[in-house]
């Protein structure tokens, strides 16, 4: 059975993992809504393992004492990797963890070195959206909208829509330079940030999900994507990488083919 995790039984169980599980690691750094007090009956307890060298990092998922537990295992480069790419994205979980966790067993030198360059980035904020990916986030989203204005199935609406949340984020948070996040951590980023974004996401999610989407929904998001840009359609051009290419084996022989 598992049991709902405190703040408590999450650094016991850190300690035991650092001490049993990952014998050699130099800390393990325990993190998540658990140590804030917000957990809930399956939230599981993070990890950040962090050894002096690995062949390669790895995750990996488990029960421990009957409790959820999410590894995130590491050395001193490997994590400095993952580290870049989450920044670079704005995607940065595993930053966060590493900033607001407690060290396991106590903090030593090397640990309030990693944890400084992980609030670091925090405070920096994301980096500016470059023009491209913004012009294919418009893009996207000036179609799925136009696609909520025919008549469609309401699977069909609620499939398009579920396509056009994370977009939107996406657009509204990294336009003013805040961090994005997936599933419940989006949300939570775009209510801090825009609530009106939020508000008007929540009211066309409930039209659609009751089936009664109405042109002044679609206005709505009309109104929300001219604040961020506007549409776009006419005059888009995106051009392929040259070297995406490959041998075309639809001119080959048959004979050749097998």
């Amino acid at each position: 059975m598992i049991r709902m995790l405190n703040a408590s039984d999450a650094i016991k169980n850190a300690k035991d993992l650092w001490e049993n599980r990952y014998t050699g690691a130099e800390f393990v750094i325990a993190a998540g809504s658990i140590m804030r007090g917000q957990g809930t009956l399956l939230s599981d307890l993070d990890l950040v393992v962090i050894y002096n060298h690995l062949d390669a990092a790895y995750r990996e998922s488990f029960l421990f004492n009957e409790m959820p537990v999410e590894a995130f295992v590491h050395d001193y480069e490997t994590i400095q990797a993952f580290m870049n790419e989450g920044y670079k994205d704005a995607e940065v979980s595993i930053i966060h963890m590493i900033a607001t966790g407690e060290v396991v067993p106590q903090a030593n030198e090397t640990a309030q070195k990693l944890q400084a360059f992980a609030m670091d980035l925090l405070a920096k904020g994301a980096e500016e959206l470059d023009v491209e990916r913004r012009n294919v986030l418009r893009y996207s989203i000036t179609d799925l909208i136009d696609d909520l204005k025919g008549s469609r199935p309401s699977e069909e609406n609620r499939a398009i829509f579920y396509a056009l949340y994370p977009k939107f984020c996406e657009l509204s948070l990294r336009a003013s330079k805040h961090f994005v996040g997936s599933g419940k951590h989006l949300a939570k980023a775009l209510s801090k940030h825009d609530q009106r974004l939020l508000q008007t996401l929540e009211t066309v999610a409930l039209a659609i999900h009751q089936d009664d989407l109405r042109p002044e929904h679609i206005k709505m998001l009309e109104e929300e994507l001219n604040s961020l840009g506007g549409r776009l359609f006419d005059g888009d051009k995106r051009v392929a990488p040259k070297d995406k290419r490959q041998n075309p084996v639809w001119l080959q022989d048959d004979s050749a083919s097998h």
